[in-house]
């Protein structure tokens, strides 16, 4: 409070002081004062209080004397905005923004109440105070969020938010939260079919091509739109001997970029590529070995006994004796004799798959004896 002097009288004890009352809840009530203004702490904030100033000489107060008594004045109490609650942080992994909510607070006796966002690099030393609002990014806030267009993508940061209401300051509330912006949609990637191993008749998916814009740290496997919780890189095998099931079948594969090492983060998953791994191992084979009995020939003859390789995915199955004609009626026997003086007839079994492509493998008998 403060008011204008009392001009000193003509004649008498010059003034000395002023007497200040203070009439509401929890008024201090009379104090003394040598100045024309004093700050009255302790009251409740919101409420209102009336005030009357007197001036004073060494003879007396002048509560008697109109001339010298101030009119009543009356006002409101201001105190500190509390603190903003369920502050929350969240990163737009679409744009790298970060959006802030919090709970407003009430202006504490003021006419109304605004808002400053801080910002700080995760884990460095935070505000010591709110006088200054130190690192604000933005000040005036009369809503009770905002969204940060200035984070930088791959940064953590720590926000504080500060009530003010133009004569106090809150002491702030905080929320840490990562920035990331995801990638875009991963490129429809490159399916190859090769023998996983020399001989052994599985012919396996792989994936190259592996590509999407952004920062990519990881890609992971869709097949037949599941997702299958499987990192990847390039030129990955996709399919394995150990899920026999998948073999036969043509499946969609697919990936997703994902900006981190786990699946969070992520872009759309690709397009996908249609393919079928292929089988060309005959199931229920067995093998009689004939020879001559005197061992006077080079050549062993033998037989053959198998079943084609099944799948629904496949354009076609066939099989080759003993260099003759590859065939596909159908039949499970092969039987001729071996061009290698220590082997029966081979069996080849060529599956067509994947618009026409030919996967081979051959199977040589084995000498059983004379």
């Amino acid at each position: 409070m403060s008011w204008n002097t009392v001009p000193q009288p003509a004649r008498g004890t010059p003034v000395t002081g002023y007497v200040v009352e203070m009439a509401g809840s929890g008024a201090p009530g009379t104090q003394t004062v040598s100045g024309t203004s004093v700050t009255v702490g302790g009251l409740t904030p919101a409420a209102q209080y009336t005030a009357q100033v007197y001036a004073k000489n060494d003879a007396q107060v002048s509560t008697s004397a109109d001339w010298a008594r101030s009119g009543s004045a009356t006002g409101t109490a201001v105190g500190t905005p509390a603190s903003v609650s369920d502050l929350s942080a969240s990163n737009d992994q679409s744009s790298a923004h970060v959006t802030l909510n919090w709970s407003g607070v009430g202006a504490q006796g003021a006419s109304g109440v605004t808002y400053s966002v801080a910002r700080f690099d995760s884990g460095s030393a935070g505000p010591s105070g709110c006088s200054s609002k130190p690192s604000s990014i933005v000040t005036g806030l009369t809503a009770t969020s905002y969204v940060d267009t200035s984070a930088a993508e791959g940064s953590a940061y720590t926000y504080y938010v500060y009530a003010d209401n133009g004569l106090f300051c809150s002491t702030s509330n905080s929320s840490t939260v990562p920035v990331y912006k995801a990638p875009g949609q991963a490129q429809k990637p490159t399916a190859t079919v090769a023998e996983s191993g020399a001989g052994t008749g599985y012919f396996d998916v792989a994936l190259t091509g592996l590509a999407a814009s952004g920062t990519v740290k990881s890609y992971w496997l869709y097949v037949d739109g599941v997702d299958m919780n499987r990192s990847i890189g390039e030129g990955a095998v996709v399919t394995s001997s150990a899920d026999a099931s998948v073999y036969g079948t043509q499946h969609r594969y697919a990936v997703r970029a994902c900006r981190l090492q786990t699946q969070s983060v992520c872009g759309p998953v690709s397009d996908p590529v249609l393919k079928t791994p292929v089988n060309a191992n005959v199931t229920g084979n067995a093998v009689y070995q004939d020879s001559p009995g005197d061992g006077s020939t080079l050549n062993r003859t033998g037989n053959w006994t198998f079943t084609l390789p099944a799948g629904s995915g496949y354009e076609g199955v066939a099989y080759q004796c003993e260099g003759g004609d590859v065939t596909s009626d159908g039949g499970s026997t092969c039987s001729g004799t071996g061009a290698d003086p220590l082997n029966g007839p081979t069996l080849l079994i060529r599956v067509t798959a994947n618009g026409g492509d030919f996967y081979d493998k051959t199977y040589t008998a084995p000498l059983l004896g004379n």
